[in-house]
């Protein structure tokens, strides 16, 4: 019993400073992650008030006018949406395509934020476990500065640990929305597309 757990103590002390250098890591892209997503809501925030009128436009006008409108900036799914519609011209099958299609890319805006959520906290609590050993040990030894020196370690872990779990929720819940938007508004310009299509081609017969 002894020399198993001593070699799971070998084995958890060996895992500290790997989990450090991860967390370190992952902070750097919580860091960056967040930087995107404050960009991107600068974007769409510009361009909100364009988006507004593109919509009220293609509400109050003939389904027709989709097929010649542009979209404003700051939403790529959508734009990239209706370019690849209109390259189809209009087919229905190609159209549920393309709604598919910007839902995956909705669903991996979401992966980094899903990972920091999981990952996180995950480092946080390996990080603040590890060292809990070694300063129990320095407890009961007396060596008051070794214990403090870990206990430091594993606070300070668990708060980054933490911190980055925040961000990436944070991120998670304001993509979603944009994702589902992005995906409300394709399916809107599908469906008035292909309308469009089929009211053209009954005419023309």
């Amino acid at each position: 019993m002894k020399v198993f757990n001593g070699l799971m103590n070998l084995f958890s002390d060996l895992l500290l400073g790997p989990v450090i250098v991860g967390e370190i890591l992952l902070l750097a892209w919580c860091l960056i992650h967040a930087g995107d997503c404050h960009a991107e809501w600068l974007r769409r925030l510009r361009s909100a008030r364009a988006w507004k009128r593109f919509e009220t436009e293609l509400a109050n006008g003939p389904p027709d006018r989709i097929l010649e409108i542009e979209t404003p900036p700051g939403r790529p799914r959508a734009k990239a949406a209706l370019k690849a519609a209109r390259d189809s011209n209009w087919r229905e099958e190609h159209a549920r395509h393309v709604i598919d299609e910007v839902e995956i890319q909705g669903r991996k805006s979401l992966e980094s934020s899903n990972s920091m959520i999981r990952l996180g906290p995950m480092f946080g609590l390996m990080g603040t476990l590890i060292p809990m050993g070694p300063a129990l040990k320095g407890l009961a030894g007396g060596d008051l500065e070794t214990m403090s020196a870990n206990l430091q370690v594993a606070f300070s872990t668990t708060v980054v640990g933490v911190f980055i779990g925040g961000i990436g929720f944070l991120c998670r819940q304001v993509r979603q929305r944009w994702a589902l938007e992005d995906l409300r508004m394709t399916e809107w310009m599908m469906a008035l597309g292909v309308s469009a299509r089929k009211e053209s081609e009954s005419y023309a017969e």
